[in-house]
């Protein structure tokens, strides 16, 4: 009897009620939906994938089929989208594949969709590759000169396919859950009437399933402190949120990159020769990931209020000698040369912080030399004028379209995504010169360069108050 008490306590309560009105049928409900959709989705899919296959195979044939044997692997990666491509010749060697270019591969003379296509327009067979180790279905056609060319697109079967729509699964059965909550209407509102006349500004008065007692006992002790604090907290959490996520985003490329070779490398899949090129892209990916470590570190020591505490007379000229020399490694390789001239060299003192200062320097050189074309000159001319000094950046680079001036100072723009890649760069050096200048009251504006190119100048006042006991001389 104490038991049944239990049992029948249980379905009392809120969870037994969902549970035994709900769970069952939608759970039983949903996977019969779940399997009979996918048997009919992945049949539709295959016979949809042949015929795309089939079409695009024609297609190759047609393209390739009049060009010189040399020429047709480059227009094949170019022009056709398939997993795997291949060109075989009349004797059934293999003269191109694309998922082993450098591999030494078997005659394919003896495949089944190069034998029938010797027998017909073309040919189509799914079969397990030996090469790639997974189900292939391949497309294949034979030239006007004895060869073939073969398209492959990777297959998945019906299991694999099933165990990848767990998360379709999920929000079907969310919709379901909905839809019968709809057909059991006196039982869905018996259930959710005490929940959705909840007060929640005065939560112990409300009559509700024990459950639930622990949480409005919860919530009334917080109500009062989150409401106090729940405009600072949410745009705090926006702000971290979102330069998080661009941390996180910039960072995957590098991390991918690292894995991926190291794996190769780990596996013993990478040949002597190429060891040293993969550890080389290695270097290069943790060198960028190190950058954009220490320039986010910069920007959080920026946020810090304590730069008036570090500031001390700074001596442009000298330091933009000086930031000149460090980044020779990186000019003259590209032939870049970089010349800093001012008008007076000991007028060009401004109170601020030196490490801070150099690191803007350095950030707008070697922005300038990235972008730079081959066998160009880069000028930093600093010039002392009235209450400022001036530091100028002209390049002769691509240059910045005017409505771009202001959105390049945001944290990870880039104009260019693709030539970042080549030029490297975290997306965060114009970001940190900006404010930079802000802390030091300085004002930096972007301009086209006669005859083409880029001007960033930066403009910092000679008078900034700089507290007695950190004065001091720059060298």
């Amino acid at each position: 009897m104490r038991r049944f008490a239990r049992i029948r306590a249980f379905f009392d309560t809120l969870t037994g009620r969902i549970f035994a009105s709900l769970a069952i049928v939608t759970a039983v409900a949903l996977l019969v939906f779940f399997l009979i959709a996918s048997a009919v989705s992945y049949s539709v899919y295959e016979g949809s994938a042949e015929r795309v296959l089939r079409d695009e195979v024609a297609r190759a044939a047609a393209v390739l089929g009049p060009l010189p044997v040399e020429e047709r692997a480059g227009v094949a990666i170019d022009q056709f989208a398939a997993d795997r491509i291949t060109l075989i010749d009349a004797e059934g060697n293999v003269v191109f594949d694309s998922q082993a270019p450098d591999a030494a591969l078997s005659n394919h003379g003896t495949r089944p969709e190069i034998q029938r296509a010797k027998n017909g327009p073309d040919a189509v067979v799914l079969r397990h590759s030996e090469t790639l180790d997974t189900d292939i279905l391949f497309a294949a056609v034979q030239l006007d000169d004895g060869g073939f060319v073969r398209l492959g697109q990777t297959r998945q079967s019906l299991a694999s396919l099933v165990q990848g729509e767990i998360l379709p699964l999920a929000a079907a059965l969310g919709a379901m859950m909905l839809v019968m909550l709809a057909f059991s209407r006196v039982l869905s509102n018996r259930i959710v009437d005490p929940i959705a006349s909840l007060d929640v500004e005065a939560p112990l008065s409300n009559r509700v399933y024990p459950e639930l007692r622990p949480l409005l006992v919860r919530m009334d002790e917080q109500r009062v402190l989150l409401r106090s604090q729940n405009e600072e907290l949410e745009s705090a959490a926006n702000m971290r949120r979102e330069f998080s996520a661009n941390v996180s985003h910039e960072m995957k490329t590098p991390l991918q990159v690292i894995s991926g070779y190291a794996e190769l490398m780990e596996n013993g899949l990478v040949s002597v020769p190429d060891q040293e090129r993969f550890g080389g892209i290695i270097h290069r990916e943790a060198q960028n990931m190190r950058a954009l470590i220490d320039d986010v570190l910069t920007l959080s020591k920026l946020d810090e209020p304590t730069l008036d505490r570090q500031m001390m007379p700074v001596n442009l000229y000298a330091l933009a000698e000086a930031v000149k020399t460090r980044l020779i490694a990186i000019s003259s390789p590209k032939g870049v040369v970089v010349r800093v001239s001012t008008d007076s060299a000991s007028l060009c003192e401004v109170p601020g912080a030196r490490m801070l200062l150099e690191q803007m320097v350095y950030n707008l050189l070697d922005n300038a030399i990235r972008y730079a074309p081959a066998d160009s000159q880069i000028d930093v001319v600093i010039s002392s004028g009235g209450e400022s000094v001036g530091l100028s950046v002209i390049d002769r680079g691509p240059g910045i379209p005017p409505e771009l001036s202001e959105a390049v100072f945001q944290r990870f723009y880039r104009i260019d995504k693709s030539r970042s890649k080549e030029t490297g760069g975290t997306g965060l050096g114009l970001a940190i010169v900006k404010h930079v200048v802000e802390l030091h009251d300085g004002t930096i504006e972007l301009s086209e360069t006669q005859g083409g190119g880029a001007t960033f100048t930066v403009r910092l006042p000679k008078d900034r108050i700089v507290p007695t006991s950190e004065t001091g001389t720059d060298r």
